[in-house]
């Protein structure tokens, strides 16, 4: 009941912190329930990881508007701590793909009762952006699941982790803003997910495990974009037999078209074309800066996001048949699309 008050209080309040009241007060006393229930199965992870450098191309780094050195800066992994989540009592633990993608050398996890424990490295989903590591404990502490079907758009979430002192919990706040993204497998949060909370415990008001702290989006926005994604628990379940098993599971090659999309352009029927990536496919093809691609594989292109959708659906090399408008006139080209670097 305590919970449910708290809960009432957040809808009613344009608050977050104590105001004196006794609304404000269950407020913060339902959030600090929450973090007391779930920080005990939250871990700290200290990796022993050679990360393998990705260098992008000249094209990209002039396409993303950063010099060499401030791109190394910006897409550069931090050293420090990552979070893991207990989901089995003989110690079993989640955390992302992201943070053991390279070579992992060695994994110390740092329990909530302050014992270090040495971890294996077993089973990893890229697609899921999960790993799995196995510590030789029992009795660990588990968070109940929550029931995916009833996970609501604008239900609040909170985000616990154990980073950057194992001794010491982390939280933050925000609400299920979406649900269904990548592919299914995610809801989307405002609550604020970084390196160090990535791999964390995702969970609703009562404490209940809504899914793992993941999909760090570096590549597209850049860290803390204002949006995070937390892979569900049906997710994770499903594909648990295969982390056990040392299943490694990795990411197909994305295919890439080679435009950037012309600012300014929101009133054109189709996807305006600013600039071409050099050496693309759609360089290769022909396309230049001004053209409009108003169709795309036979389906109508009304804005940047259905050409995004429809070359996401596509696979590496794959010919594909597009409309343009090029002053006035409408011309086809055929473009073999290549793998994004």
């Amino acid at each position: 009941m305590r919970t449910l008050a708290a809960v009432a209080c957040l809808l009613a309040l344009p608050v977050w912190a104590d105001t004196g009241s006794p609304d404000g007060a269950a407020v913060q006393q339902a959030f600090a329930e929450v973090v007391r229930k779930v920080a005990p199965a939250v871990v700290s992870l200290e990796i022993d990881l050679e990360v393998v450098e990705k260098p992008k191309s000249r094209a990209q780094r002039l396409q993303d508007r950063l010099t060499p050195q401030q791109l190394k800066d910006y897409y550069a992994r931090p050293e420090g701590l990552v979070s893991g989540v207990i989901v089995s009592e003989d110690g079993y633990i989640l955390t992302t793909y992201y943070a053991v993608d390279g070579e992992v050398h060695g994994i110390q996890v740092h329990l909530s009762d302050g014992r270090t424990l040495e971890g294996e490295l077993l089973g990893r989903d890229q697609n899921l952006d999960l790993a799995l590591v196995k510590v030789d404990a029992e009795g660990l502490p588990t968070l109940e699941p929550a029931d995916p079907s009833k996970i609501r758009v604008g239900q609040f979430l909170l985000v616990v982790g154990r980073s950057p002192s194992p001794e010491h919990p982390t939280v933050t706040a925000g609400i299920v803003s979406a649900d269904g993204r990548n592919g299914n497998t995610c809801v989307q949060t405002d609550a604020e997910i970084d390196y160090g909370n990535l791999g964390g415990a995702a969970v609703d008001l009562e404490g209940r495990l809504v899914g793992v702290a993941a999909q760090l989006s570096t590549t597209e926005y850049g860290l803390n974009s204002g949006i995070g994604f937390v892979t569900r628990w049906d997710c994770v379940a499903h594909a648990m037999a295969d982390l056990k098993e040392g299943k490694i599971v990795t990411k197909p090659p994305s295919p890439f078209l080679g435009v950037q999309a012309a600012e300014g352009a929101l009133d054109v029927e189709g996807a305006a074309i600013d600039q071409v990536v050099q050496n693309s496919a759609a360089e290769k093809a022909g396309l230049r800066p001004k053209d409009v691609i108003t169709e795309f594989q036979g389906q109508k292109i009304a804005e940047w996001e259905d050409l995004s959708k429809l070359i996401r659906a596509c696979k590496v090399g794959d010919e594909v048949k597009m409309i343009i408008k090029r002053d006035g006139v409408d011309i086809e080209i055929t473009a073999v699309l290549g793998e994004r670097k």
